[in-house]
């Protein structure tokens, strides 16, 4: 008996074994979100008979768009807050919408007309819809795998400062220095509800 068959039985043995011994006990079914990777967001597929390669799951781009909102801080306000759902008031509401969709065209398509957007501001009254247009955006990118952060600024603004002269502030700031796109909700907003800005600001 040569010694690759020999090994070759040591290993149908093994493979034996463990199958009785699963066989001997129960264990809770394992399911997945997707069969066909079995949540890895690839598989293994042949090119011929010579070569394997790694092809990547259909499902890796609905995985990688899941933790992009997780990762985003905006939660549950992505799925109320859409352009669908937004109401445009008169011709500054319908402005305002217009031109949010403009900015994410010009994110989504660099070679747009529109693509001289590099940030957008909204302004204006309470309950105007700033935050609900602004997260619209935010969720219309998250769609395309573009990554967001949320930032609210009364909150994290307070803490930062609190870091201010702290090496650990650049960590604090990392992630918002090195996002694709960084919505602050609330700008300069003091606590009073009005404009307030410092020159920490």
């Amino acid at each position: 008996m040569s010694e690759v068959t020999r090994i070759d039985d040591i290993v149908a043995e093994m493979k034996k074994r463990a199958t009785r011994h699963v066989n001997d006990h129960e264990y809770p079914k394992i399911t997945y979100k997707c069969p066909k990777c079995e949540d890895r967001g690839y598989f293994f597929g042949r090119i011929n008979e010579d070569y394997t390669c790694v092809i990547d799951c259909e499902c890796a781009q609905a995985r990688l768009a899941e933790q992009l909102m997780k990762d985003s801080g905006l939660g549950e306000a992505l799925k109320n807050q859409t352009f669908d759902t937004f109401v445009a008031e008169g011709p500054m509401g319908k402005n305002i919408r217009d031109t949010a969709r403009r900015y994410v065209d010009a994110l989504l398509h660099p070679e747009s007309e529109s693509a001289h957007l590099p940030w957008m501001f909204v302004g204006g009254n309470p309950r105007s819809g700033k935050t609900h247009i602004c997260t619209a955006v935010c969720g219309e990118l998250l769609k395309n795998n573009v990554p967001v952060r949320y930032m609210e600024w009364n909150e994290e603004a307070r803490r930062l400062k609190a870091y201010v002269n702290d090496p650990a502030l650049d960590d604090l700031l990392d992630p918002y220095l090195n996002c694709r796109v960084l919505y602050i909700d609330d700008l300069f907003k003091g606590a009073s509800g009005r404009l307030s800005c410092t020159d920490a600001d």
